[in-house]
């Protein structure tokens, strides 16, 4: 009987006292958890950044295709309404600046 008296303290004291493995365990474990909440999410960034880099160019790519399929418009067509609303303003600006001259 003078046995189970010792076997309790020395349970009370492995609860207490955890083993060396154990504690190795969670040391290293806390490490590792500390070192992935800084280094993954730069591994996730990079990740993503690679991701638009390829996709940016896939579409560049198939978007110049797209462009060079469509006809350059004739020297005989018409000007575009912006082209001639420019032409309009440029002579409207000149005839501003010769009367100014005049004065």
């Amino acid at each position: 009987m003078a046995e189970s008296p010792q076997q309790a303290s020395r349970a009370l004291v492995d609860l207490l006292m955890p083993h060396s493995s154990f504690l190795v365990r969670a040391i290293s474990f806390f490490c590792l958890a500390l070192g992935t909440i800084f280094i993954l999410p730069l591994f996730v960034m990079l990740v993503y950044d690679l991701f638009l880099w390829i996709w940016r160019l896939s579409l560049s790519l198939f978007s110049t295709q797209g462009i060079d399929s469509v006809p350059a418009p004739a020297p005989s067509d018409p000007p575009s309404s912006s082209v001639a609303t420019t032409a309009t303003d440029a002579q409207g600006q000149q005839s501003k600046q010769t009367r100014k001259r005049r004065r």
